[in-house]
């Protein structure tokens, strides 16, 4: 049974892998990564069914996406059928490439073509995705396909300098300051979580925690966020605060800094009470608490003990019986029934209204372009634009009012998937040439006392009835007295 999502990045080429074992078996880690040997990657998978194991080409992966097409890695990998195993598709390419995202996208449909492995796609280098390229729709058919397809992953990485939490307090002065770095002050990030997944609220965090942009992302499009892992996780060199002017001073006075072994001096100016293998527990704990339901696990980099991550000026290295204190702290954690670990903390996208009857079109916009939104109204995110020449699409028939405007339900059919997404539009912005012929309304009769005067309306809808009197009522400044309440209830049973 699982009971932390602190996991493990590991190396086992010179790993002592009856201790590998040992240590997964105690720590129950809810996803660990298998670097380059298949084999142990398919025992590990079979010894723990509930964990997710990650297997990692290496060295070739680095070039998947460049030299190898999205078939041949996914046939390459229809070996790893377990159910548990996924194959990660390559390792730190530069995830705002379009050509990269289309590459994962086109690899996860093709896997599920042919009932290949399960896939943890992109795999991206901690801090290189930018906010307003996740909030401009940069990765949106990517997040509707991990949304339809959830045994897939997304693969992330994220790093410090100084330490985990560092970022999230403040800048890069805070690292001089050892009273704001105390663990009373790090931020629960958990506890933002009700407001900026419901409001859509993209925070400014730095480094550690912007994997949350991308559930944002996917609620606002009203999509099931998707699953992610945090494929590396730890402390390193992190340019944008390492070259400031105070990371320079603490990196002349504490040298080397790269991964967590380098920090033993530094961590132990920030907390002398603990060892620094505690200092590294204690963030990693915090860290693993303040996840959101869909991240799967974080993956401490790197289990490798005598590569090149093992020496002293890099220190990345956790591997080994050297590292047996911070193995037991490991051992010991149990983060289940965390606060921020329920399964219900996600908002439930509103239900967007049936679209009734597809019929053939082609539109236009009647400006530059007109936009295509996830769903009615004019504050819901944007995922497509109709442009001013014709365009093939399929309209409802239910259309709806909102915000003072009919929005009908569209899918473009023109160069698009198979199943193009369903949006709405703002139908007086448009131009249409109905290929179809619509269905005539059944008219409705209703008669309304407005003011003392009597009179009996014949419309097409019952939307339009209300629609009407609404108007009607604020065009003579009265108010609408029960007679046109009872009609519009009236109405409303009607249509």
């Amino acid at each position: 049974m699982q009971k932390t999502r602190i996991g493990l990045h590991i190396d086992p080429n010179q790993s002592d892998k009856g201790y590998v074992m040992h240590v997964l078996d105690k720590m129950r880690p809810a996803s660990c990564t298998i670097v380059a040997d298949r084999g142990f990657a398919h025992k590990v998978a079979k010894v723990f069914p509930d964990m997710l194991v990650s297997f990692r080409y290496w060295p070739y992966e680095g070039d998947a996406y460049e030299n190898d097409s999205p078939s041949a890695f996914v046939r390459r990998g229809l070996i790893d059928d377990l159910p548990n195993l996924q194959v990660v598709t390559g390792n730190e390419p530069d995830p705002e490439d379009p050509d990269v995202i289309q590459w994962c996208i086109d690899a996860i449909r093709i896997s599920d073509e042919l009932d290949g492995p399960r896939l943890g796609v992109l795999k991206a280098p901690t801090g290189n995705w930018s906010k307003n390229s996740i909030k401009e729709g940069k990765y949106d058919e990517l997040l509707k396909v991990l949304s339809e397809n959830p045994r897939h992953t997304l693969v992330l990485h994220e790093y410090a300098f100084g330490l985990l939490p560092g970022a999230l307090i403040g800048g890069a002065d805070v690292l001089t300051k050892r009273g704001l770095l105390q663990p009373q002050n790090w931020p629960e990030v958990r506890d933002d979580y009700p407001r900026i997944f419901t409001e859509h609220v993209y925070p400014n965090y730095w480094h550690t925690f912007r994997h949350v942009w991308f559930t944002i992302r996917a609620l606002e499009l009203g999509l099931n966020p998707p699953n992610i892992v945090i494929g590396e996780l730890g402390m390193e060199n992190i340019q944008d605060v390492a070259e400031t002017e105070v990371g320079r001073v603490i990196r002349g006075r504490y040298r080397p800094l790269r991964g967590a072994a380098t920090y033993r001096k530094l961590w132990q100016h920030y907390w002398p009470q603990w060892p620094w293998e505690r200092a590294y527990y204690e963030q990693l704990a915090w860290y693993a608490r303040n996840l959101a339901g869909n991240v799967i696990g974080a993956e401490v980099f790197y289990w490798a003990p005598g590569s090149m991550w093992d020496r002293d000026d890099v220190g990345h290295n956790i591997g080994g019986k050297q590292y047996t204190h911070l193995h037991e702290l490991l051992i010991d954690h149990d983060d289940r029934n965390q606060p921020g670990d329920e399964p219900d903390q996600f908002p439930k996208p509103p239900e967007p209204p049936e679209p009734g009857v597809w019929l053939s079109d082609s539109v236009r916009s009647t400006a530059n372009y007109t936009n295509v939104r996830a769903n009615p109204g004019i504050d819901q995110p944007i995922i497509s634009k109709i442009a001013g020449e014709w365009t093939e699409v399929a309209l409802g028939t239910n259309d709806v009012r909102v915000d003072d405007l009919t929005w009908v339900p569209i899918k473009v059919t023109s160069d698009s998937p198979p199943d193009p997404p369903i949006g709405y539009v703002a139908i007086k912005y448009l131009d249409v040439k109905s290929q179809t012929p619509r269905p005539s309304p059944t008219p409705i009769t209703v008669s309304v006392t407005v003011g003392g005067l009597g009179m009996t309306l014949t419309l097409s809808e019952a939307r339009t009835v209300k629609h009407f009197l609404v108007e009607f009522a604020d065009m003579l400044n009265i108010a609408i007295d029960e007679a046109i309440d009872e009609a519009i209830d009236e109405a409303d049973t009607t249509e």
